[in-house]
């Protein structure tokens, strides 16, 4: 009975392409990541996720034409079609839009694994089951839905490239890449880099036809990206009817060495999540996230590194991206962090490819690199459940050189999900005690919350890092009264914020208060 299972399954899975494979593994990472979607119900997971129901609440993907290439809208034209047609409320539509893309994401492992590196099915459908509980792919996936649906797009373009090299799918290798440099600009750049190598390697090998079926693709989008950064540099202005008016702190920094948007100066720049205060800090911090993500799977990695031509440009240009700062740390490119992350996609064919020497054993001492595995398979599992389920306040991911990057679980959003509904009931109390008169100084992590349930008449002044630096704005503006949103008593997140003696507490909903200035 065994073998006749198992030989329907192998069956099941064997085709030219392997469609029925790419299935399976689209629905094993929609129900993976449906996980912790379905224990944190109702509310909405996910730091950046919360700003998305703005997005849809809105209702806009295009403000301005400039818009169709300055901002990644791509997501936008999914998910507010999607929220029109079937009339859901946008936490539900982001209850059901992680899950899909990060099916769409597992799907495009066993993809970029059965075309590009034509592994058989039950090899690429492992890669895909890896891919789904590390815990990487996951915390991208936790509130980057733009980045995760770029990867997605990456990963199904770039396993076209060989056969667009042949002269099949050129079309759809156009359309697939000009479709990933829509939806990210950090999956645009990989992409690019992955194009204009391999052009230049047809190129040196004499393979004029090859470079210039690939030289195509590139162009176009090159010409897209390009465009998008020259409207960032100089953009141009144009009003949004209705607009709600947000008054800025500025309190904090960025900088851009040579005016490059791309590059940052990571020794001077301090943002809520780029803040460092010596050169060692930078490094421990980068080496620290590195290791969580990654060192469970270090030994299976090294032994399973093989060279492949797109995996090459991919690693090679993500660790440069990832380790740069630790160079040359007033130059190098933006979001570290990020880079690190998208590491998980040429680290889990790696990982996969060391298990199955390990199983033909092609590694000795075997016995010893067979229980190694079976430990690091079951230690995957377990940190992508405690990852997943844990609240967050009983989490172990809560490491100090890691936090502002990776959270202590994914049940979270901008606040505690137990301060959702007080926080809700904070600004609706604001909406019927501000007047034209009044403001709120409103910290990043309140920012979308405000935006969704604070009435567009009302003033906002935003700041993150500084209320002081708010308060001055608001005395500038000559508000008669101005209104704080925070928590009642330290939570322990956002240590270095405190709230000014000036402010007396009005109102409040669980731990979450209104404080007035007086």
């Amino acid at each position: 009975m065994y073998l006749s299972l198992k030989n329907k399954i192998g069956h099941f899975l064997s085709s030219e392409i392997g469609y029925r494979g790419i299935i399976i593994s689209f629905l094993l990472g929609f129900l993976v990541r449906l996980v912790p979607e379905i224990l944190s119900y109702p509310n909405i997971i996910g730091f950046d996720t919360v700003r998305y129901a703005t997005v849809i609440k809105e209702g806009v993907i295009w403000y301005h034409w400039t818009n169709i290439f300055s901002e990644p809208w791509f997501l936008y034209a999914l998910i507010i079609p999607l929220d029109n047609i079937i009339n859901l409320t946008p936490s539900l539509t982001l209850k059901v839009t992680p899950p899909f893309l990060y099916g769409l994401n597992v799907a495009g492992i066993y993809f970029f694994a059965n075309k590009t590196l034509k592994w058989e099915p039950k090899k690429c459908l492992f890669a895909s089951f890896l891919f789904s509980l590390s815990i990487a792919s996951l915390r991208i996936s936790w509130d980057l839905p733009r980045n995760t649906l770029g990867l997605a797009m990456l990963l199904f373009s770039s396993s076209l490239i060989p056969e667009a090299e042949n002269g099949k799918r050129v079309s759809w290798l156009i359309a697939l890449s000009t479709l990933t440099v829509f939806s990210h600009e950090l999956t645009a750049v990989i992409l690019l880099v992955s194009l204009f190598w391999l052009f230049l390697k047809n190129m040196k090998e004499a393979d004029k036809g090859k470079a210039l079926r690939l030289f195509v693709p590139f162009v176009s989008c090159l010409i897209i990206f390009l465009t998008g950064i020259y409207l960032k540099i100089a953009p141009v202005y144009y009003e949004i009817k209705d607009e709600r008016i947000i008054l800025y702190a500025y309190d904090s920094v960025e900088t851009y060495p040579l005016g490059f948007i791309f590059l940052s100066n990571y020794l001077v720049m301090s943002t809520p999540v780029e803040q460092y205060g010596t050169y060692m800090e930078l490094v421990i911090n980068i080496l620290s996230l590195f290791s969580l993500l990654y060192i469970v799977w270090l030994p299976l990695l090294i032994k399973g590194f093989k060279r492949n031509r797109i995996l090459d440009i991919w690693t090679a240009f993500l660790i440069l991206a990832s380790f740069s700062p630790i160079i040359t740390p007033f130059c190098a490119p933006i979001a570290w962090n990020r880079w690190i992350l998208m590491l998980v996609y040429p680290f889990t064919f790696y990982t996969t490819n060391g298990l199955e020497k390990i199983l033909n054993k092609e590694v000795r001492p075997n016995k010893i690199w067979k229980k190694l595995s079976k430990t690091i398979v079951a230690s995957t599992i377990l940190m992508s459940i405690l990852f997943m389920a844990l609240p967050s306040n009983l989490a172990i991911y809560g490491i100090p050189t890691t936090t502002a990057y990776f959270p202590s679980s994914m049940q979270q959003n901008t606040v505690p999900l137990e301060d959702v509904e007080g926080t809700i009931q904070c600004l609706k109390w604001l909406n019927g005690n501000m007047n034209k008169n009044s403001t709120v100084l409103v910290h990043h992590a309140f920012l979308s919350w405000a935006k969704l349930y604070l009435d567009r008449d009302h003033i906002i002044v935003y700041y993150s890092m500084n209320i002081t630096k708010a308060l001055e704005v608001a005395k500038k503006k000559g508000f008669d009264t101005t209104y704080l949103i925070w928590w009642t008593e330290s939570i322990g997140w956002y240590p270095n914020i405190k709230v000014p003696e000036a402010f007396e507490i009005v109102n409040s909903s669980g731990r979450i208060s209104i404080y007035r200035y007086v």
